[in-house]
């Protein structure tokens, strides 16, 4: 490659062998072997003499991990080798060279500084909470800053800077950080901070001298999983779908217009039929279609991009075969692999659909990252689909600008009338009068898991029957006054949405949405009065894109309410806190 850009007008073996002449002539000038050709690549004699500032920097990194101690407060020899790694960092890597004719080489030098980048951003981080843990503030403080400015949208930054501010007594300048950080998440993603630096920020508002301990950092980063571990087949299978089933035609519909661009975003609360629409969606597509069911585990980078290989190669047979050197390496990289992963990629013609479902168990950076960077380089076989409960941390901005994303919410999803009816009596085969129906409709807001636990809860009331279920007038009115008076304390809506939704929150949120499910209606200001805080419609805010069943009722998204049966569910656990607190 080097030898084809050095000498563009030679055919290969010309270039090769001038390249071969110079690289001879160079060490001769020299006087030392230094710069060592092999068939493939070009490298540095590691035994010559010499000094690379980039080896020099990792080579200070890697002895920190080589040391056994608890924290970097027992070691000064580890904090002084990070102060010398910091030291060395004075640009990015290869900063200004740039090869506009060789897309390789510019993918392999942006790889190789985000990788360094980020092992910047670890030395930068232990730098700062070991001079913390010493009240060392000017210093500690000194290196946060720098690791906030090489990603201004990094909130543990931002985090750790907050608290070293407030700990250090300058309260007025931590508050400063977290407006700047504010404006700069409203500005590039339109949305607002993470509950924990929401949470930091009451606490530094309230006057707390240590609103948290800092976190000690890890000697040294996480590493993936190894990439030979066996894969669970069943993460790549197409879920079963049911034989009753609702027709959805309008999704499908949605769904088939959203291949025509690079990603379709399907977000909606827990019970909204995400993935049973997908599901059912592949019975009817003539696409091929890979399929990933993600969990907590997929977080690791190296893991997730072995699964998304694999499934690319159930539609693709043989894909991942060039990869398994990679992912067999005692220690895989994410960026060969990512890089490997697109061109490979380039050369299909017939397109396919790769979905990721259940994608909100994903908050790794590092994952976000790499499929950012996959919807960024996308051939053009490829389409992603994505269902979530919560909104991603990717670039969605930039895609809807582009025309290059669909996106499917809970207001599409939510069943209507029609859909409804045909649910009850064909799927849960209940007869049920129209009037019952519409009211049931109601009460649940086309919310689809909260329909089946209703019609589950009305079976169970009528004795069972090969036809469809039918009741007489008394046990109809029974019926109707059980439709009337269906709550979200209903002992199976308490179980499902305790379970997948508030067990799972933050207890500040769910503090929050206890406090607040007295009103009526919502907005920042009365939030605010009900909850002593100031930052209510920021909550708000992340309440809406993380679908925790917040309905806006404006465009400006200055006024909410809770959707009626999550609302019921919180107010039954706001008193049973109350009748529980001595």
């Amino acid at each position: 490659m080097l030898a084809n850009l050095f000498w563009p007008d030679f055919d290969q073996s010309h270039a090769q062998a001038n390249l071969r002449r110079s690289l001879f002539s160079l060490n001769h000038a020299i006087h030392k072997e230094i710069l060592v050709p092999n068939a493939g690549s070009i490298g540095i004699n590691e035994l010559a003499p010499t000094w690379v500032d980039v080896h020099e920097f990792q080579r200070l990194v890697g002895s920190i991990r080589s040391h056994e101690h608890a924290d970097l407060t027992d070691c000064q020899d580890c904090l002084d080798r990070l102060e010398q790694a910091a030291g060395l960092y004075r640009g990015d890597f290869l900063a200004g060279l740039n090869l506009p004719d060789c897309p390789e080489f510019d993918e392999w030098q942006y790889f190789k500084r985000e990788e360094l980048n980020q092992e910047l951003a670890r030395v930068l981080e232990q730098l700062a909470s070991g001079y913390a843990s010493q009240a060392k503030w000017e210093r500690a403080i000194g290196h946060a800053r720098r690791w906030v400015s090489l990603d201004r949208l990094n909130e543990p930054a931002h985090r750790m800077l907050m608290s070293l501010y407030n700990q250090s007594g300058q309260r007025s300048a931590s508050i400063r950080q977290y407006e700047n950080l504010t404006q700069l998440l409203q500005a590039e993603f339109g949305q607002s901070p993470e509950p924990e630096t929401v949470e930091l920020y009451e606490q530094v508002q309230a006057g707390e001298a240590r609103p948290r301990p800092l976190e000690k950092p890890l000697p040294s980063p996480v590493h993936s999983a190894q990439g030979n571990e066996p894969l669970i087949k069943t993460k790549l299978l197409i879920p079963p779908l049911r034989v009753e089933r609702i027709p959805r035609s309008r999704l499908l519909h949605l769904v088939d217009a959203g291949c025509q661009r690079s990603l379709t975003l399907i977000s909606a609360p827990a019970g909204f039929g995400k993935t049973t629409l997908l599901a059912h969606w592949t019975t009817n597509t003539q696409l091929p279609v890979a399929w990933y069911s993600l969990d907590e585990s997929d977080n690791d980078p190296i893991r997730f991009l072995s699964y998304l290989i694999a499934a690319i190669d159930s539609v693709i047979p043989g894909f991942a075969q060039p990869f398994q050197g990679a992912f067999q390496s005692l220690q895989p990289s994410v960026e060969p692999i990512l890089i490997g992963l697109v061109n490979h990629l380039a050369p299909v013609r017939d397109p396919f659909v790769l979905i990721l479902d259940d994608y909100h168990f994903i908050h790794s950076p590092d994952v976000h990252r790499s499929l950012a960077f996959l919807l960024e380089k996308i051939p053009p076989c490829i389409h992603i689909v994505l269902a979530t409960r919560v909104d991603p941390a990717l670039p969605l901005a930039r895609l809807r600008a582009r025309d290059q994303l669909i996106e499917i919410r809970a207001n599409d999803l939510r069943f209507t009338t029609d859909e409804t009816t045909d649910f009850l009596k064909r799927v849960m085969s209940l007869e049920l009068t129209q009037g019952d129906i519409s009211a049931l409709s109601m009460r649940t807001e086309g919310w689809i898991a909260g329909l089946q636990m209703a019609a589950l809860a009305l079976r169970s009331m009528i004795q069972p029957q090969l036809s469809p279920v039918s009741a007489t007038d008394h046990a109809q009115k029974e019926l109707s006054g059980f439709i009337q008076a269906f709550s979200g304390s209903n002992r199976y809506i308490l179980d499902y949405l305790g379970e997948e939704v508030l067990n799972n929150l933050p207890q500040e949120i769910k503090r929050f949405l206890l406090q607040t499910s007295i009103l009526k209606r919502l907005s920042g200001p009365l939030c605010d009065a009900v909850t002593g805080t100031t930052i209510s419609q920021a909550v708000l805010e992340e309440l809406e894109k993380s679908n925790l069943f917040l309905i806006p009722l404006d465009e400006e998204r200055c006024w909410y309410r809770y959707h009626h049966l999550f609302q019921e569910l919180l107010r039954y656990q706001a008193e049973e806190a109350r009748l529980n607190d001595p």
